[in-house]
């Protein structure tokens, strides 16, 4: 059962529920966009490839240099920026707030509640803390697209450790694990698993890449 209260600015929400985590993760790749990322001050958009073409409206470019190869050694798209710590690197979310939820999710009426408030201003409750896994190993085939002039890395593993987690936290985790930060047609989500250890919540997000 989720709970959350609708007439509130600031909400919380129950997830100890497993259909409220699916929607969550459903939500994270139907509504959140990842836009670009930030470091060290600097705003760094995504490569467009022969895989990925991103909205030249959103960044206001006319054209896109095209990058094509399907693996590391036929990529023509390098990073040139490296950063130390790759926590530095500052993801920059959207969310489409005009979304209509159907019958692919558990609860709609749930999640257009959720989606007329900040994600940041919705509380994940249940849990101490969340640790997100991804089950897939890296790969070096380049559809899909992980393209950018600063190096992006993909993280086996990504824990959010505060009591109030917030929504847009999660789905920074979720793009934090993610191999292909702008893809959802070669990589694509297959599901998730979840356990609970000492009130931490565990859930190993399964990703396919289609051949």
């Amino acid at each position: 059962m989720c709970y959350m209260d609708f007439y509130k600015e600031k909400s919380d929400l129950l997830i100890t529920d497993t259909n409220v985590i699916s929607d969550i993760i459903k939500y994270c790749i139907d509504v959140a966009n990842l836009d670009y990322v930030v470091y060290d001050k600097k705003i760094y958009l995504p490569h467009c490839t022969a895989w990925y073409g991103p909205n030249k409206n959103l960044y206001n470019i006319e054209k896109f240099n095209v990058y094509e190869g399907y693996d590391e050694h036929e990529c023509t798209s390098f990073s040139s920026v490296y950063p130390e710590n790759s926590d530095q690197v500052k993801y920059i979310i959207s969310y489409d707030k005009h979304y209509e939820f159907n019958d692919n999710y558990n609860y709609p009426e749930l999640m257009h509640a959720i989606n007329y408030l900040s994600p940041s201003n919705i509380f994940l409750r249940g849990y101490d803390k969340i640790v997100f896994i991804n089950k897939n190993k890296t790969i070096n085939d380049h559809r899909g697209s992980n393209h950018c002039d600063v190096e992006l890395d993909s993280y086996e593993e990504f824990i959010v450790n505060n009591k109030d987690i917030r929504l847009s936290n999660f789905a920074h985790a979720f793009y934090r694990i993610k191999n292909h930060k702008w893809d959802h047609q070669y990589e694509y989500y297959d599901g998730f698993n979840t356990y609970v250890i000492n009130n931490t919540l565990y859930i190993e997000i399964l990703f396919i890449h289609n051949a």
